[in-house]
């Protein structure tokens, strides 16, 4: 998106485009080392060092240990006693390499969380569906790239479906208005962290796991446009379901997991059915 450059609706006049080339490719590239680095070299940072650490790691007490050892090196220590030690050992190293597995993915994920947010608020900042209408190649349009990049790294992994309060908790942290008993359920993945959260609003008690979208390029202009799930709307298997910006989607309507269902904006306007297809239509 970057790359393609419309004439006369663009931030940059010719002379400044390989300045635009150069400017834009640097900030790329470090922001993409910098998210990658602190997301996933800091926790794994942490488990090489531990890793170290369990290596020379006793599984019992010194005094303990020293026992075994002088136990296990006796002529008296039959092949069953060393088996067993044996195990013991293994067993032992395999149980702390586990568990500091799991503290890795522990920490990793509030890490990717911590980012999102920071890349979000830091970078782009909160945005509003006010008409403005953002020439492409410009800072806007650059923020919201940076931002989009680092929320194809989603925080929310498939184990995370069952927290609800966390994930909406992180998306109003986001920006995202959130709805009493919202679920982003079965797939929280699909709920990234969108740059352009603060124009998306779920209702009540909605089930939703679907994609939904608030950034509009077809005017050839980057615009931000008000994206809203009704109350009780349920698209709980429906992952490869998408909402386009500007959708205003009615209360009560199931969003037919069967195939990639599409809605437009202005399409879905009848509270209290099923649409499916793309384009999304009523289902009869």
């Amino acid at each position: 998106m970057l790359g393609w450059r419309p004439k006369r609706q663009d931030a940059f006049d010719r002379r400044g485009e390989r300045l635009w080339d150069v400017y834009s490719s640097v900030v790329l590239i470090l922001h993409s080392f910098v998210v990658r680095v602190g997301c996933y070299a800091v926790p794994y940072m942490f488990l090489v060092l531990n890793c170290a650490y369990s290596n020379g790691a006793q599984w019992a007490p010194e005094r303990l240990a020293f026992r075994v050892r002088q136990l296990s090196s006796t002529p008296s220590a039959g092949p069953a006693l060393q088996a067993w030690l044996v195990i013991l050992y293994v067993m032992t190293h395999n149980v702390l390499s586990n568990v500091l597995l799991t503290l890795t993915r522990m920490i990793q994920i509030p890490v990717q969380m911590v980012s999102h947010l920071a890349n979000k608020w830091i970078f782009l900042g909160r945005v509003v569906d006010d008409g403005t209408q953002y020439p492409l190649r410009g800072r806007v349009h650059l923020a919201w790239m940076l931002v989009m990049r680092s929320s194809r790294m989603s925080a929310l992994p498939p184990e995370m479906a069952y927290l609800f309060e966390l994930i909406a908790a992180y998306a109003t942290l986001l920006g995202v208005r959130v709805g009493k008993n919202l679920r982003l359920f079965p797939n929280p993945e699909t709920m990234q962290a969108y740059p352009e959260a603060d124009v998306i609003t779920y209702g009540d008690d909605t089930i939703f796991s679907g994609h939904v979208y608030g950034h509009d390029f077809s005017s050839m202009h980057l615009r931000f446009k008000q994206t809203t799930i009704g109350n009780r709307v349920e698209a709980t298997e429906s992952w490869q379901v998408q909402v386009l910006p500007g959708s205003q989607i009615p209360d009560g309507i199931i969003m037919d997991a069967v195939g990639r269902s599409v809605f437009f904006e202005g399409l879905a306007n009848e509270p209290n059915v099923a649409y499916r297809g793309n384009p999304a239509r009523r289902v009869q």
